[in-house]
């Protein structure tokens, strides 16, 4: 049973490198309403094979715990002893790997890492521009602009004459 419980983790490193790639991919989106729906979607939609893995792995730990908790009621022998000592070690682990991951993810937002979008993205997908009212009164601003858009998607504040805006 255990050789079938280590075989079936083998793969999880496959999932944990995909993931990453859909975290870089949700990185890269050009607006942060792209990012948002980006990550929303990593997590609203988990592989299904990574998500039957875990279950049964929980099902597994459930199902030993009972089997070792029968074994030590009938027979207090050492070797149900070892087995209830590694059934508790491996809920201790599913604990501290959940508090590993919070403290993580607290690390993560608390550092001065990059962040944002990388240079290459945001020159790919926007536009640099120079505001100006008088443009605007013009078909071509009305055409980079839009009408209505005379505020900062980011700051909502005004644009101010002469100012760079990116057009997105």
């Amino acid at each position: 049973l255990c050789v079938v419980r280590i075989a079936l983790a083998a793969p999880r490193p496959y999932f944990w490198i995909r993931t990453r790639r859909l975290f870089v991919q949700a990185r890269n989106q050009p607006t942060p309403q792209l990012v948002t729906q980006r990550l929303l979607d990593i997590y609203a939609h988990p592989f299904g094979l990574e998500r039957g893995l875990l279950l049964f792995y929980y099902g597994w730990l459930a199902l030993a715990t009972f089997l070792v908790c029968i074994m030590r009621c009938e027979t207090p022998h050492s070797f149900a002893l070892r087995l209830w000592r590694h059934c508790l070690l491996n809920y201790a682990l599913v604990v501290l790997h959940r508090v590993l991951c919070v403290i993580l993810f607290w690390c993560l937002m608390r550092s001065d890492i990059r962040r944002g979008i990388p240079s290459e993205v945001l020159e790919k997908y926007s536009k640099r521009l120079t505001f100006g009212r008088g443009a605007l009164g013009t078909s071509a601003g009305h055409e980079l602009l839009g009408s209505g858009d005379m505020e900062c998607s980011i700051c909502f504040g005004a644009y101010v004459e002469g100012e760079d805006i990116r057009k997105l």
